[in-house]
């Protein structure tokens, strides 16, 4: 027991271990939440590279496809990972990190759609873009809203092509 725990009667040890209990816990939901938007969303952009075929490059929307696959499978395998390890507590913070490394790549391949997916010879593309990212947004709200660094992460990330195209 430390000098300061002794001197408070072990409450600074035992809000230690509380709060490692609550980060644990926090990891495990986001990566409990995490298969079934991330398996939807590759769905999505099966449908929507579908749908854009005839309005775009063929070559663009293979390589958004590719990517968009390759990310969500590696999200995917991230997550059976860390079921099968389930971190020692105290030891979330590479599991976070490596987390919000993989949630970051998936925001920008998402924001390279606002950016690139756009025709000035469909006007209205744009508006299905924005509807999509739009929902995108709402839906990562409630899988990731109840940790706020990691929503904003995305909803950044996968935002600010399309608003830096129409500023």
């Amino acid at each position: 027991m430390s000098a300061e725990s002794k001197e408070d009667g072990g409450n600074t040890a035992h809000a230690d271990r509380i709060a490692q209990l609550v980060r644990a816990e926090r990891l495990a939901v986001l990566y409990d939440m995490t298969l079934a938007p991330t398996a939807m969303g590759a769905l999505f952009c099966g449908v929507a590279a579908w749908w854009l075929w005839p309005h775009l490059p063929q070559a663009l929307l293979l390589g958004w496809l590719g990517a968009r696959v390759l990310i969500s499978v590696l999200r995917c395998l991230d997550v059976l990972h860390y079921r099968r390890r389930r971190p020692a507590l105290g030891a979330d913070a590479p599991w976070m990190q490596r987390y919000l490394l993989l949630l970051a790549l998936d925001a920008l391949s998402w924001g390279v759609m606002g950016w690139t997916f756009r025709s000035p010879d469909l006007p209205e593309l744009d508006g299905i873009i924005l509807a999509s990212m739009v929902g995108l947004g709402a839906i990562s709200l409630f899988s990731l809203g109840f940790i706020w660094r990691a929503h904003l992460l995305f909803a950044s990330l996968a935002f600010a092509p399309l608003l830096l195209h129409h500023l």
